[in-house]
């Protein structure tokens, strides 16, 4: 490794992924941006991926392997290697991902050309069956920042910025860490560039929060992340700066409540959710203006007497978010019906 700063410092957290690193590692070393580091961190992988990365590492000097000795998680991982990075700028990859050959090279010069706290480039999904997904959240983005919410591996990261903020990756929340550290990210940027020309390739594999079906402990990480990602959005001022953005925002976050709630179908699950949405809703700053834009007003009165029961009965009732949205259409429909009879 030269003794420049490197543009870029790339943190790969690894567990037990030996059919996909080397493919992940090839698309890092091959990037047309040299001066990176690479930092990957072994969680106590019992297949061979940490051969693979040592062999990787005797090959190309900019390598660092950490290895823990016990058994962690992604974020203390990544928080590892936070520590340790050294370069400009923060880059994230899934070690069963990929990224495009000249990734880092355009992040890094927009980021530079634009002074940018964060540079975001586009997300490809693979999934299993060959199918590819391209979605546009870069669009969104445009729009409003706040509407970034995930791909944040495709996104480079100032490093004093995160750094002088101590933005982590919070232990307490392990399966969805990186969404509570990308939100605190996108609240304290002030610029935000996005590059529509160069794309990270996320591979799509059961269990994450986004997939078909979750289990219990990714409910309770999820729901955690909600309480954080809130607790964040009320202490940075954001409310007394754009009240509009700020119920937005509020809003939106509720709404992984009802897409954790409809990925598992237990009792439990749903008596979960039922009180992290009456605890969430009623630490808004301003629960009037939420009542204004929360979706789903057949559930409001459950909420605001704070009725875990009815709320938990409602659940049951509407197995389905459409299930939900479709009751909730047919209610508005019947309200609208009489208030405009009562007006003659």
């Amino acid at each position: 490794m030269s003794s420049k700063i490197p543009k870029v410092s790339v943190i790969v957290p690894v567990f037990n992924v030996e059919d996909y690193l080397e493919k992940c590692l090839n698309s890092i070393i091959c990037q047309t941006l040299y001066e990176i580091e690479i930092i990957c961190i072994d969680d106590c992988s019992v297949d061979n991926s940490l051969k693979i990365l040592t062999d990787f590492s005797k090959n190309d000097k900019r390598i660092k392997v950490v290895e823990f000795k016990q058994k962690q998680n992604a974020a203390m991982a990544r928080n590892v290697g936070l520590i340790i990075a050294t370069g400009e700028y923060l880059g994230f990859v899934d070690s069963d991902d990929y990224i495009d050959h000249d990734f880092y090279e355009k992040l890094y010069k927009k980021a530079k050309d634009d002074d940018s706290e964060i540079v975001k480039a586009k997300r490809k999904e693979i999934y299993n069956n060959g199918t590819v997904f391209l979605g546009n959240l870069n669009d969104k983005i445009k729009k409003s920042k706040f509407n970034f919410t995930y791909e944040w591996q495709s996104a480079i990261y100032k490093s004093l910025f995160v750094k002088r903020n101590k933005i982590m990756f919070p232990n307490e929340c392990p399966k969805a860490q990186d969404i509570v550290f990308l939100n605190e990210c996108v609240l304290k940027a002030q610029k935000i560039s996005l590059i529509d020309d160069v794309f990270y390739y996320h591979i799509k594999r059961a269990g994450s929060l986004d997939s078909h079906g979750i289990c219990l402990d990714y409910v309770i990480s999820g729901l955690r992340a909600v309480d954080l990602i809130l607790a964040e959005l009320n202490n940075t001022g954001l409310y007394y700066e754009n009240k509009s953005l700020y119920i937005d925002s509020y809003n939106r976050t509720l709404g992984t409540i009802f897409h954790i709630l409809y990925k598992n179908d237990s009792s439990e699950v749903k008596l979960l959710c039922a009180k992290a949405l009456i605890k969430a809703y009623h630490s808004c700053l301003n629960i009037d203006m939420l009542d204004d834009v929360f979706p789903y007003r057949i559930l409001v009165d459950f909420i605001k007497y704070k009725s875990i029961d009815g709320l938990f009965e409602a659940f049951k009732e509407y197995e389905t978010r459409r299930s939900l949205v479709m009751a909730n259409t047919v209610s508005e429909l019947r309200n609208n019906v009489k208030l405009n009879m009562g007006k003659k």
